[in-house]
């Protein structure tokens, strides 16, 4: 791992720099669970259709819509 690189934002103009770094904390945020609650884990005996809600769950939040 001595080779392990830290991915890089990219070239940003400076003006726009803190607005693209925002965007990507809240993006972070949002699929963490730091903002909008974690999401929760399915019982093991969870039928079809809470699965089907579960997926499109999370889904939504990497799309960060509120479908």
């Amino acid at each position: 791992m001595a080779n392990a690189r830290k991915p890089a934002l990219g070239n940003v103009p400076l003006g726009t720099y803190h607005d693209s770094v925002s965007i990507l904390k809240q993006q972070l945020d949002m699929m963490t669970g730091r903002t909008g609650g974690e999401l929760q884990p399915l019982a093991t005996g969870a039928t079809t259709a809470q699965i089907i809600a579960k997926i499109n769950e999370i889904i939504a939040r990497l799309n960060a819509s509120t479908n």
